[in-house]
């Protein structure tokens, strides 16, 4: 199997402006949480919501789920735990 040369300006400018959409999805990822009843606030303490919410979502967030909405979905909580931890 080949490999596949990559631009990295190209990937790099991907990455910039995967950066500066995060919290513009983010915010909608909270605002789809508090309707479910999860306060993500990006304390500590809301990391116990998050995993209720995880709990809740379960089979959509779960790996064996391939769609690109569970893709997505995983994304944003992955991201949202990156966020209230940095």
């Amino acid at each position: 199997m080949a490999t596949k040369q990559l631009d990295a300006a190209a990937e790099n400018q991907k990455l910039q402006d995967f950066l500066a959409s995060m919290p513009d999805f983010l915010e909608e990822f909270v605002d789809d949480a508090q309707q479910e009843g999860c306060t993500l606030n990006y304390s500590l303490a809301s990391i116990e919501d998050l995993e209720r919410y995880m709990e809740d979502n379960r089979e959509l967030l779960a790996w064996k789920n391939q769609s690109d909405l569970s893709k997505w979905q995983r994304m944003y909580t992955w991201c949202y735990l990156g966020e209230t931890f940095r």
